[in-house]
């Protein structure tokens, strides 16, 4: 998801990349860096990759990341599971790049990014979707439950959006939701609470399945913007109504 989960434990603005992104391409090490950080904090003054400006930025748990200029992924933080997409595990005080040689991502342009509590999904222009991290829910879409650390795309087996064209992503808490170019939603993942909209309300998917939209405050609206929560997912469409499924704990649906 793009927005901040609930449970994150640590906020991290970066409103002042521009130290960080006119640093030099290297650092020989890392600096010591607080525990915590009470108030926005800049951020550091070298940077492990040259990286030009970032388009947009997501925040998962205790680690964040950025999309580049160059189209590129660079995250930086708490590295376990394999968050941070480098193929390594370790935390880091400074961006690194999320590795796409050998991958579902190699050579192609990213144009969106979301991440989830363990997890980050990238959707390149071309329609890719590729995901790494945590998959302990099936969450990364691709027929496993292994976790990933570097990108894996979406699998190859036959599902309800198989040939169609992906233009959105969000990646929840063990969950991850995409809108097609045809106004399709589906969902992969944790499917506890009803949180992929299919009406389970438990197990594991691990490939995708349609949203039913059919009958809902959905049904044949075009949908702008989907956002996928811990325990809940929610969708705005184009003439404004916002629809949500999931765990009513603490109201999450918001329907009263």
């Amino acid at each position: 998801m793009r927005t901040p989960h609930v449970l994150r434990t640590t906020l991290v603005v970066a409103a002042t990349l521009a130290a960080v992104l006119a640093a030099p391409a290297a650092v020989s090490a890392a600096p010591t860096a607080p525990a915590t950080a009470a108030a926005p904090a800049q951020d550091a003054t070298t940077a492990a990759e040259s990286i030009t400006g970032l388009s947009q930025i997501v925040a998962g748990n205790e680690f964040a990341c950025g999309l580049g200029h160059d189209a590129k992924v660079y995250c930086w933080g708490r590295g376990s599971a394999g968050v941070l997409g480098n193929g390594g595990t370790d935390n880091t005080y400074l961006p690194v790049a999320a590795t796409t040689t050998g991958t579902a991502l190699a050579g192609k342009s990213i144009k969106q990014i979301s991440a989830g509590t363990d997890h980050v999904c990238a959707l390149a222009s071309d329609g890719t979707v590729a995901c790494w991290g945590n998959n302990d829910h099936g969450q990364l879409g691709d027929g496993t439950t292994d976790t990933a650390l570097t990108a894996v795309g979406l699998t190859s087996a036959i599902t309800p959006i198989t040939g169609k064209s992906i233009n959105m992503i969000s990646a929840g808490g063990t969950h991850t939701c995409v809108r097609t170019t045809d106004n399709t939603l589906a969902c992969w993942g944790n499917a506890s609470s009803g949180r992929l909209g299919n009406g389970a309300t438990g197990g594991t998917q691990l490939t995708p399945v349609l949203v039913n939209t059919g009958g809902s405050p959905l049904d044949g609206k075009a949908i702008a913007e989907i956002e996928a929560g811990r325990f809940t997912t929610c969708v705005l469409t184009s003439d404004g109504a916002v629809a949500c499924w999931g765990s009513r704990f603490h109201g999450g649906i918001g329907d009263g």
